[in-house]
């Protein structure tokens, strides 16, 4: 059987299926074709076809994050030719994975089965649960980290230095809302992008790290829980 043939089997077979939803955006169902194309991967759901590359757009103490984007979406056809930020866990370590994915639900962040568009945090899109992608968290792409902005940047300005202050705060004050303290900020969890008008926009990643407030004020949480956090005990 063709590779063409067999997507149009899977592309045909999902009509009859509900969506398999569990704890986060869209979880993909276990069937998936897997084919080469140059330095790119494309992964075939039967529900969207992930295309991935080889560009390391970030990592840290979980994993490392590549580029990618979304091509046949079924599920939400508005996502094709979105451009995403795959996040890829340590092997594994599923409980990072599980952790982050849990707190953007439990902070109202995400939803089961529903792409929530927020202007200042990137969206988490699929939840990939089985096959080569397993154990990944598919993102947006919200653009560069914060560590790219600098002195001799086309889009370096006063005004858009304001803007991503601006950004900042008005992201913290909303997280208050939703009891979250996301106890990662750093460049590398901030991304921005850039309007066609030279104007800078900026959204907060990573959550794997936050902390309930209410439960830190309460005293039921501590930081003394948090185990990526660097410390030095002198003997």
């Amino acid at each position: 059987m063709d590779f063409k043939t067999k997507y149009l089997k899977y592309k045909n077979k999902y009509t009859t299926l509900k969506n398999k939803l569990s704890g986060g955006s869209y979880t993909l169902s276990k069937e998936v074709v897997v084919d080469h194309v140059g330095d790119e991967i494309k992964y075939i759901y039967p529900e969207v076809t992930i295309i991935t590359s080889k560009t390391k757009i970030g990592s840290g103490g979980t994993g490392s994050v590549t580029l990618g984007r979304i091509e046949n979406c079924i599920l939400n056809p508005s996502l094709n030719g979105r451009q995403i930020a795959i996040k890829n866990f340590v092997e594994y370590d599923t409980e990072s994975k599980e952790k982050e994915k849990r707190n953007m639900l439990t902070y109202r962040i995400d939803e089961d089965g529903k792409i929530i568009e927020h202007p200042l945090i990137a969206s988490l899109y699929f939840d990939i649960k089985y096959g080569p992608l397993k154990n990944k968290l598919i993102y947006e792409y919200g653009g560069k980290t914060l560590s790219a902005y600098r002195v001799g940047v086309p889009e370096y300005s006063l005004e858009n230095n304001k803007r991503i202050l601006i950004d900042l705060f008005t992201i913290f004050a909303e997280l208050v809302h939703k009891d979250n303290m996301h106890n990662d900020i750093k460049c590398a969890n901030t991304v921005y992008s850039i309007e066609p008008t030279g104007v800078v926009k900026t959204k907060l990643i990573d959550f794997g790290s936050s902390r309930s407030i209410s439960q830190m004020e309460s005293g039921i949480d501590s930081f003394k829980s948090r185990t990526n956090i660097n410390n030095f005990t002198k003997k």
